[in-house]
């Protein structure tokens, strides 16, 4: 698609489909009060995406993913807008791939948490965590959430604490994009999204010894170690 049909294309998309924004807490659903001014599909509906991926220094859940192995897991922390800091929320989110013959669908799992404490998941010097302690930091990002939702949270939680503390993980790559969404209001069967500024970083020039759990927003970064598509 041509940058010049850009703003054709979302003004057709936005007339058949509801526009979901992106928030600091999820998707919201959003018509614009005036469509047809200039630029506003883009510069005020379409939300700034940010993950960061992790894996061993082996790589060894990219390598079963590329193989589309059954179970095969990706890990990711993502946020919208800017950087997240101390108690406002980043998500966690677990991919895991499962093959037509398991007759289950893969399915995306996703848990909120402090940023303060992401730097203690990837810190494997104190072991697995018990659902206990995973709880109480689930509770900490979501004083909200009810009882059950809290307990399924902390149980993925430690799930994803477990392949942290087994593989070593650490961060890799991060993506950075500007994206706009819209999909049915019925179901999520039909949806399209439109990515723009797309822009991948290499995460491993971090400093680990500087207390961070990934490159602030504001980093120095080599710079063969940034793409732009």
């Amino acid at each position: 698609m041509l940058e010049q049909n850009l703003p054709e294309v979302l003004l057709k998309s936005v007339s058949e489909l509801p526009l979901l924004v992106y928030g600091r807490t999820g998707l919201l659903q959003e018509n614009p009060q005036n469509p047809t001014k200039d630029g506003e599909l883009w510069d005020k509906h379409a939300a700034p995406i940010s993950s960061v991926y992790f894996d061993s220094a082996d790589m060894d859940l990219y390598k079963e993913r590329i193989k589309r192995s059954e179970g095969a897991q990706l890990f990711r922390v993502r946020w919208y807008g800017e950087k997240p800091k101390g108690d406002e929320q980043i998500f966690l989110e677990l991919k895991t791939h499962h093959e037509c013959w398991v007759n289950d669908k893969s399915v995306k799992e996703r848990v909120a948490l402090r940023e303060r404490d992401m730097p203690m998941l990837i810190d494997t010097s104190d072991g697995l965590w018990s659902m206990e302690y995973a709880t109480e930091l689930v509770r900490g990002a979501s004083p909200d959430d009810k009882d059950e939702d809290i307990a399924a949270a902390a149980a993925l939680l430690v799930e994803i604490r477990n392949i942290v503390c087994k593989f070593k993980l650490r961060p890799c790559v991060r993506t950075k994009y500007t994206r706009a969404a819209f999909q049915s209001s019925k179901n999520n069967n039909l949806r399209l999204t439109i990515d723009r500024d797309i822009t991948v970083i290499d995460e491993t020039c971090i400093n680990a010894d500087d207390g961070g759990w990934c490159l602030d927003e504001h980093s120095v970064i080599p710079f063969n170690a940034v793409v732009k598509v």
